[in-house]
């Protein structure tokens, strides 16, 4: 079963979140959890059928989250707007907080929690995880930009470039100044309490 709900951030805008489970589970306590965000503006994080989701459900009577924090396309441009370029720091804060409600709600722990996003979906987790490695147990980013500095020079389908309006460039010191605080390559936390990472890359995107 599944149901769609809202849930308030810090500063009080409301993210659409969709939680995915065994309508009749027997797990009534706190469960596996899968939460999968986007945030950016090439689409929009909706509930769709992926065999990852079915897995993880079957497999380990766990949920799905799938979540719509500010830079992506869920609800129109503005929402958008409020998480690229100099407001990307939105886009971080909004999925600590869904993680930290599914924490602080009792429906998982951080030891059961797993984080996962795709593209510029994947900077997102890693730079969240750099900043709350405490709230999970595992992180996934596929096909991924990482390394901010020089994500410019991707040449496949002229994406670098593409991208400058979202991300920002590193020619702008203003812009330079947005990058160096969420880059998830320089912004290791330095205890080394970081959850476990899986990194995808493939031919396309080349984007690491």
């Amino acid at each position: 079963g599944h149901r769609c709900h809202e849930l308030i951030s810090r500063d009080g805008s409301e993210i659409e979140i969709t939680t995915i489970s065994k309508r009749n589970s027997s797990n009534k306590g706190p469960k596996p959890t899968y939460i999968y965000i986007y945030g950016n503006a090439a689409a929009a994080a909706t509930p769709r059928f992926m065999p990852v989701y079915l897995t993880f459900i079957e497999e380990f009577d766990g949920q799905v989250v799938i979540a719509a924090p500010r830079g992506g396309a869920e609800k129109g441009v503005l929402w958008m707007d409020e998480g690229r370029a100099h407001t990307r720091i939105n886009t971080i804060t909004d999925t600590i907080d869904v993680a930290s409600f599914m924490i602080e709600s009792g429906q998982t722990t951080p030891q059961q929690l797993f984080l996962a996003g795709r593209s510029a979906g994947g900077l997102n987790v890693l730079a969240v995880a750099n900043k709350r490695p405490d709230l999970f147990a595992a992180v996934i980013a596929n096909a991924s930009l990482i390394d901010m500095y020089q994500y410019e020079q991707t040449k496949l389908n002229d994406g670098g470039p593409r991208w400058v309006w979202e991300h920002g460039t590193t020619s702008k010191y203003e812009d330079y100044k947005i990058l160096k605080k969420l880059n998830p390559l320089y912004n290791l936390p330095e205890d080394n309490n970081y959850p476990s990472l899986l990194l995808i890359a493939g031919w396309e995107p080349s984007l690491i």
